[in-house]
């Protein structure tokens, strides 16, 4: 391998397929020494296997420097892991505390979890700003829509990370909160006036910049800016300005490049080189390591057609090797953290009263989900051992996300035959219409109905006759028992809403 090979795998990190090293993944890996790993749920059947996997990543590199070995472990809906670590609420759980000790004992216990795991770097916190009730690739990832509360959460979170050892990684610049489509899939705009993203989804960026060590991009076309390509291969946006305005000297991670948006467009391996002619210091190829070496191929290929500056590619690849070379070790699989109960914490401080009065029997309720809504999270409310007993006495009707008239007619004839108060758990109401209009015509037909929004919360204005309307911004198991406390056991409700609602 050549000297230009080599500083180009060293600004690349992978992804592998199982919860085992295959050999020819395990032979890629040593033959051409990327920066590292990102971790995924594939290589997580449990924490004792997660831990075998990444023993066998760290082992199968014989440099000098380890590899990075990082996870998507924002809390919420983006955990890789469920079992045996504290499953953080969602950013915007805490958001609604507003608690800055809070986020930082999230962060702090998030950093001792996943270096349990045997991770390093961590993929959080989210600087995004929710500024689209449409867009759900954020959503609840978000920790409000006010820029200043994101900054101060977002802050607190990283430094928590770092007290627990690992390397925190603020995403996705230049914001990608106000978009309407998701990247994942295709091209995202971000449609606002120069003005308006500089004041808002920019500042928690450009507040966080100088200290941090390390972002991430995120594919969006920011049309006020640079119009014409995604922000990961923009030179105006990661250059222009994140380097030389606001002074972010850090590791700089693009987002995955097999993502729509990418993929789909420019194509994975042409955007690799741009992205570190745009600024960018590590590309992410995390599904295909056949993938990541042609990638390397075409960096090397662009230096030497005078595309790609050798000093730049050199300045990339040095910029790793130094966060590298500050990265911890593992921490012994039975370490318990220091805030073991945050996610308990957070999510009593996240219920949040829209309006009525949260009192409940709960021999006396069926609680009605939509799969989709509890299906990636509670699959039973009664099954679920981190809920009390208070729950186990609920009854549960599950309807289609999206649920059609006769089965929500025939939900209703059941709630009437059981004579119980319904408690509907939304989930994205507000761009599930057919879920909308479930909602409604229950509230119709029992006006004492509780509606209880456990994602975004612009979906409470979709049942506006309800009396009584709560948000926990979550169905994790922390989240229900925190709302079953509220509801049936008279726990005080201390949450406010970290978004604008209008009409509720």
């Amino acid at each position: 391998m050549n000297d230009v090979m080599r500083l180009a795998a060293r600004t690349l990190i992978v992804g592998c397929e199982g919860s085992t090293l295959a050999a020819h993944e395990e032979s890629l890996l040593r033959e051409y020494e990327f920066a590292g790993l990102v971790v995924f749920a594939r290589n997580l059947n449990s924490l004792r296997e997660g831990r075998g996997f990444t023993d066998a990543v760290r082992g199968a590199y014989a440099q000098r420097l380890d590899p990075i070995l990082a996870i998507d472990h924002e809390g919420g809906r983006v955990l890789r892991l469920h079992e045996g670590i504290a499953p953080i609420p969602a950013a915007m759980a805490i958001g609604a505390t507003r608690d800055l000790e809070l986020a930082a004992h999230a962060g702090e216990q998030s950093a001792t979890d996943v270096r349990r795991i045997g991770c390093n770097v961590l993929f959080a916190p989210v600087c995004d700003v929710a500024a689209e009730p449409r867009n759900t690739v954020i959503g609840t990832r978000a920790f409000s829509g006010d820029p200043d509360v994101v900054t101060a959460l977002a802050s607190a979170f990283g430094d928590g990370a770092v007290r627990g050892g690992a390397l925190p990684v603020f995403k996705h610049f230049p914001g990608h909160g106000a978009t309407v489509a998701d990247s994942h899939l295709g091209i995202a705009h971000v449609t606002s006036s120069a003005h308006l993203w500089r004041t808002r989804d920019l500042a928690p960026f450009a507040a966080v910049a100088r200290d941090a060590r390390a972002m991430m991009t995120a594919h969006v076309i920011v049309d006020a800016v640079d119009p014409d390509v995604p922000a990961t291969i923009s030179h105006r946006l990661l250059t222009d300005v994140l380097r030389v305005e606001l002074g972010f000297e850090g590791v700089l991670f693009t987002d995955c490049l097999t993502m729509g948006a990418i993929a789909a467009s420019i194509g994975s391996v042409e955007a690799g080189w741009r992205a570190i002619a745009a600024g960018a210091d590590c590309i992410m190829v995390s599904h295909d390591l056949t993938l990541a070496a042609a990638c390397v191929d075409r960096l090397v290929a662009a230096v030497e057609s005078g595309e790609l500056s050798r000093e730049r590619l050199r300045e990339a690849s040095e910029r790793v090797d130094a966060l590298r070379a500050r990265l911890t070790p593992p921490l012994p699989l039975d370490t318990a953290g220091p805030y073991p109960g945050v996610a308990g914490e957070i999510a009593a401080a996240a219920v949040t009263l829209v309006r009525g009065a949260p009192s409940a029997n709960a021999n006396r309720c069926v609680a009605v989900s939509f799969r989709g809504a509890l299906g990636d999270g509670i699959r039973d409310l009664r099954d679920t051992a981190a809920l009390d007993a208070s729950w186990r006495n609920v009854r549960e009707l599950a309807l289609p996300l999206d649920p059609a008239l006769d089965a929500v007619d025939a939900a209703c004839a059941s709630i009437a035959s059981q004579a119980r108060r319904p408690i509907v758990l939304l989930r994205r109401a507000h761009v599930h219409d057919l879920q909308a209009d479930a909602a409604r015509r229950i509230v119709e037909r029992f006006p004492d109905a509780m509606i209880v929004s456990t994602a975004e919360p612009y979906e409470v204005a979709c049942v506006p006759q309800a009396r009584t309307v709560l948000c926990t911004y979550d169905d994790g198991p922390a989240a229900l028992h925190a709302l079953a406390d509220v509801l049936f056991e008279g726990r005080p409700v201390r949450g406010a809403l970290p978004v604008t609602l209008a009409h509720v």
